[in-house]
């Protein structure tokens, strides 16, 4: 069928003149194996994460960074059980600026390394137990190792947007001139800039250096999505993301948010299977015991599900009344409800899909089922409406 006639078409100031250019091709680079465990009261064990792992996998996604060997002889089995499945995703790591951890990347078979950089002020200020010179130094030293070793690199430069614009130009001069880096991770450590000024930095990054840009942005303020498709549309090739926005304290941007907006409202491919979102999302809920919230967007069991009356009446003539693209695009089912804001059109709908006659009094029974909405302060499982209208 024509996605077209599936999305709704009536996004006219969508397409007025455009601000943007996205890059002919966008990857996705999911973290939850490595970043995701960071959110506090998470542990994964290595079953969890090859079981993440292979679903990733199915959904498409272009790599995955499967955690950090450094950290624990677990993490170590679960990167070296992922490498052996010979998944169509790229596999990385994330290593520190030492030689050992670049090794033990190695020997695990891996793809590629992300370097952590403390490259913010605070971070440098605070983290880094070299000078500027000697930090960069350093990143180039370890970048020209990991090179050797046949591994792509990426530089993840965290706090990346709170860093004063003389240190950044600095450092992007310097990675220019050796070469020995593959790609530069813009990490919103603290999810602290805003679309606009997101929009500049990776327009500034791409003209001292033209080198290829992930984008990982954290969810402090409620942005992440915005500032990844800001990012993205300002030249960026890779969105750094999770599944369902597991991370650190109010999380990472979410996976299904972005591929969403960039398929449905900017008509941006990637290689995500938008029908499998779902089901990937129930998932990862499932192995995290990460409990989604029911009006998440995309994959939230509330994102097509309609109780008001008036809500309801309107899409049972035309679902783009309370909907802006059908719910089978992204692996969901709509669901009519009852309860106490339901009316009478909402009521017909759903006895006839309990296969009950309407041939009774509509008002007088929709009357009883709003008072015990009311008085149970929830909607009314098709089991209680079957009872109610058999008693």
């Amino acid at each position: 069928m024509n996605n077209k006639k599936l999305i709704s078409n009536f996004n006219n100031f969508n397409k007025l003149e455009k601000t943007f250019s996205f890059p002919d091709k966008i990857k996705i680079s999911e973290c939850i194996l490595r970043d995701g465990e960071q959110m506090a009261g998470l542990a994964f064990n290595s079953e969890d994460k090859l079981e993440m792992a292979k679903i990733l996998d199915w959904i498409g996604v272009d790599e995955i960074e499967s955690g950090t060997p450094a950290s624990s002889e677990e993490d170590r089995k679960a990167i070296k059980k992922i490498v052996s499945e010979n998944l169509n995703a790229k596999i990385v790591v994330l290593v520190r600026l030492m030689e050992k951890d670049i090794d033990l990347a190695h020997d695990l078979g891996v793809g590629g390394v992300c370097l952590s950089v403390p490259f913010g002020d605070i971070q440098r200020k605070y983290k880094s137990k070299w000078s500027d010179e000697e930090l960069v130094s350093q990143c180039l030293k370890i970048a020209e190792y990991a090179k050797k070793k046949g591994l792509f690199v990426t530089i993840s430069t965290y706090d990346n947007t709170r860093v004063s614009p003389d240190f950044l130009h600095y450092f992007l001069n310097k990675i220019k001139m050796e070469k020995t880096i593959d790609r530069m991770r813009v990490v919103d450590t603290v999810g602290a800039i805003h679309p606009e000024g997101m929009k500049q930095l990776i327009k500034y990054i791409k003209s001292i250096h033209n080198i290829e840009i992930e984008v990982h942005c954290h969810n402090d303020f409620g942005l992440g999505t915005a500032n990844t498709i800001a990012a993205l549309s300002a030249g960026a090739e890779i969105a750094s993301v999770t599944v369902n926005g597991v991370g650190e304290r109010s999380g990472n941007t979410a996976l299904e948010e972005v591929v969403a907006s960039l398929d449905f409202l900017y008509d941006v491919k990637t290689n995500i299977d938008l029908s499998k979102l779902k089901e990937a999302s129930k998932k990862i809920e499932d192995i995290t015991g990460v409990e989604l919230q029911r009006h998440k967007a995309i994959v939230g069991s509330n994102s097509f599900r309609h109780e008001s009356g008036m809500v309801v009446s309107g899409i049972l003539k035309n679902s783009f009344v309370g909907e802006p693209f059908n719910p089978s695009l992204v692996g969901q089912k709509r669901e009519i409800i009852i309860g106490k804001g339901s009316g009478r059109a909402a009521l017909e709908y759903k006895l006839n899909e309990l296969n009950l006659s309407t041939d009774i009094n509509l008002t007088g029974f929709l009357k009883d089922l709003k008072e015990l909405s009311i008085k149970k302060k929830r909607s009314i499982s098709d089991e209680e409406i079957i009872h109610l209208y058999n008693s």
